[in-house]
């Protein structure tokens, strides 16, 4: 390897976060000064495609944290969000035929929302799994913005199949935190903490479910500005394969023969979109790999056995060796320093 891999920038659209101001005045906190603090401008609320980076994100949610005194602060403004944080998302998936489609709409096009999370949709034995990773590494206040991401995902879920609709469990890295009743509160479901990875598990067969008939007119706007926007994207093809990569290996594919066919295209094909910037699809992979596995290492308590299953290794020897080729560390050793 030829060192470890440089992290890309992120960015989320301002709506995403739009509750917070209303949350912080619950707990008597002025927007404006915690916003000033994090270098955030409140009037980009205004803007539906106002587009904030990610770091500011981060930071802002950390002040949120720290005048309020809330450590799942984070946790209840998702929570408060639901498909309104997702924006045009959010419109082309209340417009789906049923939650499945809903959520692939979701899963597909959340790049539009941010570019700095991704998430997955996948079945395991019955169990439908929505995940949620942060793919930015210099941020702040990744915990608060996990929280947020799973908060949205049940809110998102209620919103589709009634407000009485509970997962089956839900997976977090952040460490236990000291209050687990708002958890329960939200979730209404166990919570594991300190886990490889932020997800959320229910029965597969609420994917089925039917959604009221929408509006035929609204979902062709819809369609056709999302048609738009990804004709746009295909010119940032860098960004969209580094984060088709992440979700193939997030599944459970993660040869480039696997990331490739995600992407719609061959390996040769692949190798040559890529080459103008570059850059190489083999190398984006283990690139790929390694912000996964240090994210992991930090962000949870999962073992070296855990997060090589997680990253497709065969053992966690093979993890391990392939670790201390990128950074020169064992990840027992990378992790200690991170602590």
């Amino acid at each position: 390897m030829s060192g470890p891999p440089r992290s890309s920038d992120g960015s989320i659209l301002a709506v995403a976060f739009r509750a917070a101001p209303d949350l912080l005045r619950e707990f008597g906190v002025d927007p404006g000064v915690v916003a000033r603090k994090a270098g955030f401008d409140l009037s980009l609320f205004d803007d539906p495609t106002a587009v904030v980076p990610f770091s500011v994100f981060g930071r802002f949610l950390a002040e949120c944290v720290d005048a309020t005194n809330c450590p799942h602060f984070g946790l209840l403004m998702g929570a408060q969000e639901g498909l309104t944080a997702l924006g045009i998302v959010g419109h082309l998936a209340q417009q789906s035929a049923d939650v499945g489609t809903a959520l692939r709409n979701v899963v597909d096009y959340l790049h539009h929302q941010e570019v700095g999370g991704v998430s997955t949709l996948s079945i395991e034995d019955d169990v439908a799994v929505v995940d949620y990773m942060i793919q930015q590494n210099d941020v702040v206040a990744t915990d608060q913005i996990a929280d947020g991401g799973i908060g949205i995902a049940v809110a998102v879920m209620r919103s589709l199949c009634g407000p009485a609709w509970n997962p089956i469990e839900v997976m977090l890295m952040r460490a236990k935190p000291r209050d687990l009743a708002a958890y329960w509160r939200v979730f209404r479901a166990p919570v594991r903490f300190g886990a490889e990875r932020n997800a959320l598990m229910f029965h597969a067969k609420w994917l089925r479910h039917s959604l009221p008939a929408g509006d035929a007119t609204l979902r062709a706007i819809v369609v056709d500005r999302i048609a738009e926007l990804e004709r746009q994207r295909q010119a940032e093809f860098p960004a969209l394969a580094r984060k088709s990569i992440r979700a193939s290996i997030l599944a459970g594919r993660s040869t480039i023969d696997d990331v490739s066919s995600d992407l719609g295209l061959n390996r040769r094909t692949l190798h040559r979109r890529l080459l103008p910037y570059g850059l190489n699809g083999k190398r984006l992979v283990e690139e790929t790999r390694f912000e996964i596995a240090k994210q992991m290492l930090q962000g949870s308590e999962a073992s070296m056995v855990e997060i090589a299953l997680k990253l497709n290794y065969t053992n966690a020897s093979a993890f391990t060796r392939a670790f201390r080729q990128w950074s020169g560390q064992s990840p027992s050793q990378w992790r200690q320093g991170m602590r």
